[in-house]
Order: C-alpha cells, then structure tokens, then sequence
C-alpha cells in the first residue's frame, strides 16, 4: 500500500458507520517502523518536534519544561554543555534511524562531533563531543568540527535487525493491523475477527473503508494524541483534532513498587491557594530541577516503563 507523494505514506482504514470511530487501520512496515522509532527519542525532543506543530499547546507542560532551559541563564549550569545537552539531547539511534524512515521527522538537529583545537591533544588523545560548548581536559572548548562517520561505522546500528519486519521481495511487503489505541499487530484473519469481536462487531456491512496519506505533520498529530488518548486514530483521521481539546488525561502508574529499600527524597515547598487548595508555586531545591530537567533526556520508551 503505497503513496504516490513519496513525501507520504498510506494505509487503509477500516470505520464503524455506526459509532463513527476506527475500528483498526492496516499499514506496511514503513508505518510501524516510523511508529517504533520515535520510541527511542529523548522526551525533549519529541516536545520540540510537537511544538513545531503546534500540538503541545494542550498536552502538559513538557513544552514549559524545554522553555525554562532556554530562558534560563548559562550560568545556572554547571558547563556551557550542560545546557546544549538539555535543550537538544542525542540519541545514537536517531542519525541512523530517521536517515532510513519513509517519512522524515525532525526530531533533533544532525548530530556533530567536535574535537579540542589544541594540537597536542588532536595529536594524543581520543575524546570528541557531541555538543561544541563542551571543554576538553586541558580546559580549551572542544569546538573544532571532525568527521566521524567512517569511526562510527564500528558500531551496530543495523537499522534491518532493529526495524519491524525485513522486507523480502519475492513475498511482498509485510502488513500490520493497527487499533485504534496503536496496537500492533500481523495481518491475519485471526486477528482482524478478534478485534471485531471484542468491540462487539457482527455486521460487517457497518464497516467501511478509507485510505488515508500520511504526511510527518499527521505522524506528528499522532504522537501528541497517543501520549493522552486512547483513540488516536479516530481522533487524527475522522475528528480532525490538531490538538487536544478534550478531557485531559493524567498519566499515573497503577501499581508502582519499591525498587530499593530506601528512597531518596527531597523536599518541596508548596504555596496553596486556601479556597480551592490548588498549587500556586512550588520552591525546591537543585536535586529536584536536576531531577524535572533530567526527564527531557529520558527516551519516550523509558518513561513509558516508568508509569508502568
């Protein structure tokens, strides 16, 4: 199922009349390959990429968080680095990953690899940066630009062993079912009748069928509707929300468990307005700006794993 736009990627949807909702979509592997990989971006990242679509204008405050990095003063951090990281944090999977994807998401800037001017450590040493503003070990900024692509061919970023399904030829493209909630799974009749059964679909003449292109601005409207919906499909491709205009979901792990014996702590002083007890604003200390500014450096994946 291919689009003629090479800037776009189809795939079939298939719609209950009745309730006006998408019961699963069908798509190839570039989709789900797409899908997969923003898994592996920094949460700082994915909120700057948001952001240029205008979709975090109702989907928390992790924009605010990328926002008072940028506003705040170099010297409120350790090293000039320290920020760089922060405000555009590195993944060594997204060079390769979004060279490789049918769609092209501007995730993050292209990464770059800098070494210190100095001769005698370009002579004798081995370290490089992936951020300019960082200093070398005798103190002068590692700012000078290197190629590094034949030196990072050593490393395994085999994008066939880490992509959804290789695609063999002679069998054709690999197809996926993909709910309304983004679960994914094979193409088979099996599957198909189970997802019909469990929404409690007997007439497949209620079932209608769409292909829809998608361009990066409706992957983007995907990712910001998964973090908060659980019909995303619906409400990208028959609702048309750019946005979140609807109820606001609050991400909290059911089940969380101890993982150490003892915990760290730090405390938070909390202003409340007396009539309706809301938070007004909360005075903390360095640890805890650590901790929230350490949350935009976190791959989607792992705070996905974190909420359980």
């Amino acid at each position: 199922m291919a689009s003629e736009d090479p800037t776009k990627v189809s795939i079939k949807l298939l719609i209950d009349q009745e309730s006006s909702k998408v019961i699963v979509a069908e798509a190839g592997s570039d989709i789900v390959d797409i899908l997969r990989s923003l898994l592996k971006f920094p949460l700082g990242n994915i909120a700057r990429l948001l952001g240029k679509h205008q979709c975090l204008q109702r989907a928390g405050c992790l924009n605010n968080l990328c926002n008072s990095v940028e506003n705040l003063s170099l010297t409120s951090f350790r090293t000039d680095a320290c920020k760089s990281m922060l405000l555009n944090p590195r993944s060594i999977y997204e060079d390769k990953y979004l060279k490789k994807l049918k769609l092209y998401m501007d995730v993050s800037e292209p990464t770059g690899y800098f070494l210190c001017r100095t001769h005698l450590c370009i002579k004798t040493g081995r370290w490089f940066s992936d951020y300019k503003t960082s200093r070398c070990s005798c103190g002068k900024l590692m700012d000078n630009p290197a190629d590094m692509d034949m030196s990072l061919e050593a490393i395994d970023f085999s994008f066939e062993e880490g992509s959804v399904a290789y695609k063999d030829e002679s069998e054709g493209e690999s197809m996926f079912f993909i709910t309304d909630d983004l679960r994914v799974m094979h193409n088979l009749p099996g599957n198909l009748m189970n997802i019909l059964l469990n929404l409690g679909i007997n007439n497949v003449c209620q079932i209608e069928e769409k292909v829809v292109d998608i361009s990066s601005n409706e992957m983007s409207n995907l990712l910001s509707h998964s973090l908060f919906s659980k019909t995303t499909l619906t409400d990208v491709f028959l609702r048309k929300q750019s946005t979140m205009f609807g109820q606001q979901f609050m991400l909290v792990a059911p089940n969380v468990k101890e993982r150490t014996e003892k915990d760290s702590k730090t405390r938070v002083k909390i202003m409340l307005r007396k009539s309706d007890r809301k938070i007004l604003w909360g005075e903390a200390n360095e640890d805890f700006v650590d901790l929230l500014f350490g949350f935009l450096a976190i791959p989607l994946k792992s705070a996905l794993e974190l909420l359980g």
